[in-house]
Parts: structure tokens; sequence; C-alpha cells
């Protein structure tokens, strides 16, 4: 995974953090697959 220099990161809103959390706790997706979705960058 490749983000190239200078690309911008904004971090996720306190929403998303909680839903990543969340989906992961409950064992839905693993930690590796929502940290590759696109929003998660």
């Amino acid at each position: 995974m490749d983000r190239g220099v200078g690309a911008a990161v904004r971090p996720l809103p306190e929403s998303g953090r909680k839903d990543l959390a969340i989906q992961a706790l409950a064992g839905s997706e693993t930690v590796s697959d929502l940290a590759a979705e696109p929003q998660v960058r």
C-alpha cells in the first residue's frame, strides 16, 4: 500500500471511529479489512 509522498490524511470523525470499533469487536470485519477501506485512509 503506497500512499505516496504528501498524501493528505484526515482523521476519521468520532462516529466513524466508533463504527469501525463496533465492526471489529463484533467480528463482522477483520481489522485488516477495515483498514483497507478507502475512507479509513
